[in-house]
This record gives C-alpha cells, sequence and structure tokens, in this order.
C-alpha cells in the first residue's frame, strides 16, 4: 500500500518524457523465496518501475536462490549476466567491507540504534559501493541473527562441539570465528539444507524468518534466544546499467525502491516473532542463557568484536558508527 500510495504522488508529479529513452531490462536476484513477503514486495516495486517508466524499465525477478547465493549474484552482476541484486551482507562484502559496519556483533542493542547509524552513515556507506561500480538502491534488514542448532547450543561451553556453517570464500572471517573458539565449516548458502540433512554442519547462525523460509528449523530444531547482530542487506544494481535510465527517472525509480525496502523492514520486525511462534507450533526448541551464560557469551562476543576492527570493518567506519551509538545512547539515557 505505502508503494502505491507512493506510486500514486510521483505520477501526479512526474514530468518526464518516456518517449526520450531506451527501454532497460533489469534482471534482479534474490535468495528470498518465490512468494514470500520480499519477493511480493520486489514485485510490487518492479509494478511500480513499469508504470513511472511508460514500459521502459523493465525489472525481471529471479527468487528462491534461481541466481545462485549472495556471493554469486555479485558474480553474475560482475560478468553480466544479470544487472541486479536483492542481497545481505554476504553480498555485500564481497565488493567492500564498508557495509558490515551495520552488522558489528552485539554493538546494536536494538532497532532504534541500528536505524539511528543508518540515519547517519547510509548515504556515506553508499558512496563507497558506488566507487566500486554498484548503486544501493535501499538498505534492509531482515531479522535479528541466532543459533539454529540440531542439539541444544545454550552456553558458549559448547560451541567448538558444533559445526557451524559460514559462508565460504572470506579466509579473514573464517579466521575470526575461529579465533573465538568456533568450529567453522565454509559452505555455500545453497548447501546449508543438505549440510544439516548430513551432518556436515550442525548449526546455523540466521534469522527466525530465514530459518522459517528455507525450513532450516526443522533440521536444526534448538533455538539459542541471544541476538548475535542483525541480518543486514540491500538492493543494488550494477552502475552502468542504472546510469543508462534517464536522471530524473532514475531519482523516481530509487524513491520507490527507498519505499520498498522500508516496507519489507516494516514487516520483517514483527515477523520475527510471529516465526519463533509458528516455528515452537512445530516442534522448535527456543533456549533461553541463564544469567551466567549471557555473561560468557557477551564476554566472547566482546573479545571477538575488539578483533573485527580493520579486518571485518574499515576502522574508520567502526570507530563512527561506535561514536553515533554514544551520541544515540547520551541523548535517550533515561
Amino acid at each position: 500500500m505505502r508503494i502505491k500510495c507512493l506510486l500514486t504522488l510521483l505520477l501526479s508529479l512526474c514530468l518526464w518524457t518516456p518517449a526520450s529513452a531506451e527501454k532497460v531490462t533489469i534482471k534482479l536476484a534474490t535468495m528470498a523465496p518465490e512468494g514470500s513477503v520480499f519477493h511480493n514486495t520486489l514485485k510490487d516495486m518492479g509494478q511500480a518501475w513499469k508504470i513511472l517508466s511508460d514500459g521502459k524499465v523493465e525489472l525481471v525477478i529471479y527468487a528462491g536462490g534461481i541466481g545462485g547465493d549472495d556471493r554469486k549474484v555479485i558474480s553474475n552482476i560482475a560478468g553480466g549476466r544479470i544487472q541486479a541484486g536483492m542481497i545481505t551482507n554476504a553480498g555485500l562484502a564481497s565488493i567492500s567491507r564498508a557495509a558490515n559496519v551495520f552488522q558489528i556483533p552485539v554493538a546494536y542493542r536494538n532497532a532504534a540504534e541500528l536505524d539511528y547509524v543508518i540515519s547517519k552513515m547510509g548515504d556515506a556507506v553508499a558512496k563507497k559501493y558506488e566507487d566500486e561500480g554498484y548503486v544501493i538502491l535501499s538498505w534492509g534488514e531482515a531479522g535479528w541473527i541466532k543459533f539454529f542448532s540440531k542439539t541444544p547450543l545454550i552456553g558458549p561451553e559448547k560451541r567448538a562441539e558444533h559445526k557451524m556453517f559460514i559462508f565460504d570464500g572470506d579466509p579473514q572471517q573464517a579466521a575470526l570465528w575461529e579465533a573465538a573458539g568456533f568450529n567453522v565449516v565454509p559452505l555455500s548458502a545453497s548447501e546449508i539444507t543438505t549440510g544439516l540433512q548430513t551432518g556436515l554442519i550442525t548449526a546455523v547462525p540466521a534469522t527466525a524468518q530465514t530459518a522459517m523460509l528455507f525450513q532450516w528449523y526443522q533440521n536444526a530444531p534448538h533455538m539459542l534466544s541471544y541476538s548475535w547482530a542483525p541480518l543486514m542487506g540491500a538492493i543494488v544494481v550494477k552502475k552502468d546499467v542504472w546510469h543508462k535510465i534517464d536522471p530524473g527517472l532514475r531519482h523516481l525509480l530509487k524513491e520507490t525502491a527507498k519505499t520498498a525496502g522500508a516496507e519489507m523492514v516494516k514487516v520483517s520486525r514483527p515477523g520475527e516473532t510471529q516465526a519463533i511462534a509458528d516455528m515452537s507450533n512445530r516442534g522448535l526448541k527456543v533456549h533461553e542463557p541463564s544469567d551466567e551464560q549471557l555473561k560468557a557469551w557477551f564476554a566472547i562476543n566482546t573479545s571477538m568484536t575488539e578483533k573485527l576492527k580493520g579486518v571485518y570493518v574499515p576502522a574508520d567506519l567502526y570507530d563512527e558508527a561506535l561514536k553515533h551509538l554514544e551520541e544515540y545512547r547520551a541523548q535517550n539515557a533515561k
């Protein structure tokens, strides 16, 4: 509904003349399953683009991992096979580690803090991707990462006993996890289901909605309620393709994409609670750590976080994010 309202407003204000522009087809790939709220919102966005451009801009969506996992999506964009993707930080980090600043483990206490830092740094971080040849159309968040496992993983003393999935192709991140005492197994996201079924992996960090959408909880029926970090992502398009579109129209299409991204965040945040409830009704066991276990997790995460600066997150962005968090907490202190 928000996209339709924005579309009505933009159409009433639009002075762009479509006859002067060439037709541009943008093929977009995403891991979001077909029929999910994320996929449906993308379809609404594509319909809005078609109307705003008088058919000159067509969005073709490949959902459910048809175009590969997030890193493969970026590889396919770079190779010209597709032009855009809705991806998580795993894909964004293959271009630049700048977006990791919004996914620093334990740094963000709640969604309001994350929103504040994005409001302060989103444009500057997006500029770093534009310098690499990609345009961020909209930032997004799909919940907060928790551990799903085949057997209970409540206290950190069990972390080395589990074979934890992490995204392949990032040896630096693997080294960080291993330094924190985890036994990691790098795989592509498309291998998670099979990995859980065969025992190649026994645990996966994921949001509740992701675990439900891909049915991972069926083979990893234990969830630790402790939240690790927000799962960030973005709608991204290749810059040279985007710039084939008339500048005035690009502005309208980007505003529509921002509205789509905001709508997905609006739906996904309460959707996490609902997903946990739905999975619990189907056998998921939610484990609440004790105070001592929470302290132990926090100590491990804090020691891990200290090693992220300059490796997982560029040092200047890391420092700026923490400065904004201090500002926000000071302004909102009771």
